[in-house]
């Protein structure tokens, strides 16, 4: 533990650029290539063999060092959030011109997780001690799943146990097991028409999602607690005066197969009693 501490201590000047370098080129999930170079490029700088592009990801990356068991990952993350631009210093909302900033605060963890990786490196070094540290370049971890393609792709394999951590106001460990979830598109088509003159002709999409809405309201008090399902986002691009004839919902739920196959069916009818297709 204190050779933790004074290692970061030594280093902290260097890991603080790092971290302002990621908020300052802040980039959302699958675009982080500036924010996913500079680390890699950091790795490399501190004696890391960096494999880019690893599970076909073009942000993603895994920096090894040593050898032999076990084997140690770090994961790091780095993409930031639209909407959540901010001048930094600043205790009132003033967003950037692009808006898009660290509000998860993953310019830190990024950077946290690298710092750890060094100093597990150096702890190897200075005792000779035989054993392999992986730090992972994970990105799109807001509502991308990279972690999950990145499994899928076999890039984790052989690690023996994976560590990361989370800014938070208080320093804690934490051993919690976490939800999975299904996201998931659903898209309505109707029939446009214009709702004054001709509103009996149209098929209305957005009556569909209300219904869907209604419906797994109802279906709440059914899940076991702890299984949340939400509607996130609803998108058109249709006039004002014009019955809506497409509409997007983006849902999570956390409530199972068996349950999200209900979901499914039950808005499935929804969308046909307004005689339109999901």
């Amino acid at each position: 533990m204190n050779f933790a501490k004074l290692f970061l201590s030594e280093n902290k000047e260097s890991f603080e650029k790092i971290s302002e370098y990621i908020f300052h080129h802040p980039e959302t999930r699958f675009e982080e290539y500036a924010s996913a170079e500079f680390l890699a490029s950091e790795c490399e700088k501190a004696g890391f063999q960096v494999e880019r592009n690893v599970g076909n990801i073009k942000t993603a990356f895994v920096a090894s060092y040593g050898s032999g068991a076990p084997v140690i990952g770090f994961l790091g993350e780095f993409d930031a959030l639209s909407g959540l631009g901010q001048v930094p210093n600043k205790t009132s909302y003033e967003p950037t011109e692009l808006n898009v900033g660290h509000g998860c605060g993953h310019n830190l963890l990024g950077t946290g997780a690298f710092a750890a990786a060094c100093a597990a490196k150096k702890y190897l070094e200075e005792n000779n001690i035989p054993g392999t540290v992986k730090f992972f370049g994970c990105p799109g971890e807001e509502g991308g799943s990279g972690k999950t393609f990145m499994v899928r792709e076999g890039v984790f394999e052989g690690v023996d146990a994976a560590l990361t951590w989370h800014p938070s106001p208080g320093n804690s460990i934490m051993s919690l097991s976490s939800l999975a979830n299904y996201q998931v598109y659903f898209r309505f088509k109707g029939l446009s028409s214009h709702a004054a003159n001709s509103p009996h002709l149209g098929r209305s999409a957005l009556d569909a999602v209300e219904l869907m809405n209604v419906g797994v309201n109802y279906l709440r008090e059914h899940v076991v607690p702890g299984k949340p399902e939400c509607i996130m986002l609803s998108q058109t691009q249709e006039a004002s005066r014009q019955m809506l004839s497409r509409q997007t919902l983006k849902s999570f739920t956390s409530s199972g197969r068996q349950r999200f196959s209900r979901w499914k069916k039950s808005t499935n009818g929804f969308a046909k009693s307004r005689r339109g297709q999901l």
